[in-house]
């Protein structure tokens, strides 16, 4: 975690994401999905705001992106498949 102006996390630079840095903790069987990260937080919070965003879903299998990207609509957010990790 560091601090500036925000407590927020950092991932080591070898690996460059959070999700990324998870997975190489996790097994290879276990499969790590990322979605929301370019989602802004603040808009988040208002469980009434529509939103009507994109939103990416990263993965490490296509079918676990398509299946964490399945809540299509959900508070107007449109899932969209960005690939890999």
């Amino acid at each position: 975690m560091t601090r500036d102006g925000f407590l927020r996390y950092v991932p080591a630079d070898k690996y460059g994401s959070a999700a990324v840095e998870i997975q190489a903790i996790l097994s290879n069987n276990d499969v790590v999905c990322q979605r929301f990260h370019t989602t802004p937080a603040a808009r988040l919070l208002d469980l009434k705001d529509a939103l009507g965003l994109d939103v990416l879903v990263c993965g490490s299998e296509t079918a676990e992106r398509n299946r964490y990207g399945a809540d299509k609509g959900h508070k107007g957010l449109s899932p969209l498949d960005a690939g890999p990790l």
